[in-house]
């Protein structure tokens, strides 16, 4: 690393940690200019729809204009495959100049509705397993951090996912840079309480032996062993997750007579729904940056498949 990006990566953590705390209005105003002007101007000229996601939108999750990306969902309309070309290239110019636009997600009309359609089903539980999946992101993204600032970020970022998930305040001093999915064990067994108080109990309970590979789950991104969750509690966990891995017929078994309940059945197709429409509109910006795209999206194409049926 050269050292004008060492020195604009040392002003960026200091900027951050100095107004974490203080200075909302001065946040405010920069989240104000991206979202009524940077990205109308983004968008001008082009014939299909931006909306801008996360904090840069809500204003929640103590928005930092040192630390908060803008991250964009992009509607088009019609022209599909002549458009998400014109997208992919004003995106990769745009960060040349710009680098805090982040993530990119590029929808069909019709993949954008069924979207929408999915989260007012199953929303709740998506953001929830969502905050758990992103704590482990950002324990990796720690791991492979090569500044201060960017371990700052990532730490910040579980910070902001522990929260979510718990509903309680936590400390920056008290993240760990791994592992930390165990400090909401609890909170993971009252919402699947809350969702799913009926199914447990009459699902069969599923016991998986300590650091077995089946206690990974792939949609997760963490070993369920490391919650320690009740019987019953592993068993509705698994059985809405998408992409669960697999050893034996008598695992997959078990997993398949807890979908015969209803509302887990349908919540594991929503889920698996949801994840390769945003997979998809992920994979159109960012394919070339990613590595494990290849293996993620085979199995969800095999998870889709037993959805269907």
């Amino acid at each position: 690393m050269n050292l004008l990006k060492r020195t604009y990566y040392r002003f960026l953590y200091f900027g951050a940690v100095l107004t974490e705390s203080r200075f909302s209005g001065l946040h405010g105003l920069v989240r104000a200019f991206y979202q009524r002007a940077f990205v109308p101007g983004l968008n001008t000229g082009l014939p299909f729809r931006l909306a801008v996601r996360h904090s840069a939108r809500t204003g929640k999750d103590r928005f930092n204009l040192f630390l908060s990306d803008i991250d964009l969902s992009v509607i088009i309309d019609r022209e599909f495959e002549e458009n998400t070309r014109v997208v992919r290239e004003r995106v990769i110019r745009t960060r040349k100049w710009f680098p805090f636009v982040g993530e990119v997600e590029i929808y069909g009309r019709k993949e954008w509705e069924e979207w929408t359609l999915l989260q007012t089903q199953v929303g709740e539980i998506y953001l929830f397993l969502r905050h758990l999946r992103k704590i482990v992101w950002m324990e990796i993204a720690y791991g492979q951090a090569k500044t201060e600032y960017h371990r700052y970020k990532a730490r910040r970022a579980i910070r902001i996912c522990l929260e979510r998930v718990s509903g309680r305040e936590t400390a920056m001093c008290s993240v760990s840079n791994f592992s930390n999915v165990w400090e909401v064990r609890s909170d993971v067994i009252d919402f699947l309480n809350k969702h799913f108080s009926d199914e447990l109990t009459r699902v069969a309970p599923i016991s998986i032996p300590l650091s077995s590979d089946e206690s990974y789950s792939t949609y997760l991104g963490f070993r369920l062993d490391t919650l320690r969750l009740p019987s019953k509690h592993l068993a509705v966990l698994l059985g809405i997750c998408p992409v669960v891995q697999s050893q034996s017929s008598s695992f997959s078994e078990a997993i398949a007579k807890v979908r015969n309940e209803s509302k887990i059945r349908d919540t594991w197709r929503a889920l698996s729904q949801m994840e390769w429409i945003q997979f998809q509109a992920s994979d159109r910006a960012h394919a070339k940056e990613r590595e494990w795209v290849g293996a993620w999206k085979k199995a969800l194409q095999n998870e889709l498949q037993e959805v269907i049926r």
